[in-house]
Order: structure tokens, then C-alpha cells, then sequence
């Protein structure tokens, strides 16, 4: 099996190799797993530039799912530094064009961003919404993507915190931490559950708190997450 390091190697010699031959629009593709690596290595800003190339190499194609993969990173990106008329630009951009490449999942992942721009901007009733929104679509549509609902409960727990809800928050987020114990998603978990800590803490559920904290420390060493830049990347994945 390849590392992650060997995998994120391989991908980049493919994009080197696809900009000698000037493959045009299938180095799009490639340009977009790169991406996905340094996003998850912290390097956000190149990140964002190999996915502007990968979509400009789209442009008057009808390649409209990757299009709408596209601008969801960058609007995610965007979202993660602030830049909240950008983000809003790119999700509702890219939920344009679920329409077009159909598919339930991706619209309700483009949804779940943009339920969390609208937290960003304060606007609390449409992020509820949007949430809810989804939530009847998973449910009527039977998805099953437990990944996705972790999400989507660490998303709606986000609003509840901010709504001052601590003790419903605190529900969607033990949700969302078993959830991702249960499908193997460690980084998630262990993130998640350093947030979970926190919210015990706020609850004087002091106990609860330094055990999971405690639990959390000790999987990020396990999984060499503990250093000071590694854990900071794991907790802005959340």
C-alpha cells in the first residue's frame, strides 16, 4: 500500500508529466488530487491555485461535475479563510451545477457548505434551514454515507454552540464521534472529540471532559498527529 507521502509523489510527477505533454483538460483531474493532498497538509494556498488551473481548463467543456467539485473546494477554501463573499460566489456556483451533473450526494455536500457559510455570516435561521433541509433529503433518500452525516452533525452541533443549545450540541457531536469511530476516521474523530472535550467543559461536565481530552491526546500520538502544526491542520479540517 502506498504512504500518503508516496501516493501525494505519484500525483504530482502525473500532473508534471500531463503539463510536458500539454494534455489540457484531462490534467485537470490529476491537478485536483494534488490539490486534495496539500489541503490536507495545511498548504491551503497552493492548494487553491492547482484547483483555479483545474478549472480553468475547464472552461467550455460540459465536464459539470468537476466543475461543481472545483468550485466547492475553492468555496470551502474560501470559507476556511474568511473570505465570505468568495465562498458564497463559489458554493452557489457549484450548487448551480449539481443541477446539471445530478447526484443527491454531491448537492447535499455543496448544501452542507453552504449551510456552514451562512453560520459564518451570522445568519442562523438559514443555516438552520439549510441543515434541516438536508437532514429530510438523507433520510427520505436512504444515503447511508455515515462519512457525510458525521459531518453534517458536527456542522448543525456548530450552530446549536453558537445558538447557546450546548446540551443539543453536545448530543451531535457524541453523534458524530461515534459515527467516525465507526467507519475508521481517526482524524476526524480525534478532532471532533477535542471539540466534544470542550463543549463538556463549558457544561462543568468536568469529568467527561479531561477523560475524552485525555483519550484524544493519545490517539493524536498514536497516529503522529501530535505535533503542534499537524494538530493545528486536524482541527481546521473540522
Amino acid at each position: 500500500m502506498l504512504s500518503t507521502r508516496h501516493a501525494g509523489d505519484m500525483i504530482e510527477r502525473i500532473c508534471s508529466i500531463s503539463r510536458e505533454l500539454k494534455q489540457g483538460t484531462w490534467l485537470a483531474h490529476p491537478l485536483y488530487v494534488q490539490a486534495l493532498f496539500l489541503r490536507d497538509q495545511g498548504d491551503r494556498r497552493r492548494a487553491a491555485a492547482l484547483v483555479e488551473e483545474s478549472l480553468a481548463l475547464l472552461v467550455d467543456t460540459q465536464e459539470y461535475a468537476m466543475m461543481r467539485q472545483c468550485h466547492t473546494f475553492l468555496g470551502e477554501i474560501a470559507l476556511r479563510q474568511r473570505r465570505l463573499p468568495l465562498a458564497r460566489q463559489h458554493l452557489e456556483t457549484a450548487f448551480q451545477l449539481v443541477q446539471l451533473s445530478a447526484g443527491v450526494r454531491r448537492m447535499v455536500t455543496t448544501q452542507r457548505f453552504l449551510g456552514d457559510l451562512a453560520l459564518a455570516e451570522g445568519k442562523y435561521e438559514e443555516a438552520a434551514r439549510i441543515y434541516e433541509e438536508i437532514l429530510a433529503t438523507y433520510t427520505s433518500q436512504h444515503l447511508d454515507d455515515k462519512p457525510f452525516l458525521a459531518q453534517l452533525l458536527f456542522s448543525k452541533a456548530n450552530l446549536l454552540t453558537h445558538m447557546k443549545r450546548f446540551p443539543e450540541a453536545i448530543q451531535l457531536l457524541e453523534g458524530s464521534v461515534a459515527l467516525n469511530k465507526e467507519t475508521g476516521n481517526t482524524r476526524r474523530c480525534i478532532g471532533t472529540s477535542f471539540v466534544l472535550a470542550w463543549s463538556y467543559a463549558r457544561q462543568w461536565a468536568w469529568w467527561k471532559a479531561a477523560t475524552l481530552f485525555l483519550w484524544s491526546l493519545k490517539m493524536a500520538f498514536t497516529a503522529g498527529l501530535l505535533q503542534p502544526r499537524r494538530l493545528l491542520v486536524l482541527l481546521r479540517l473540522q
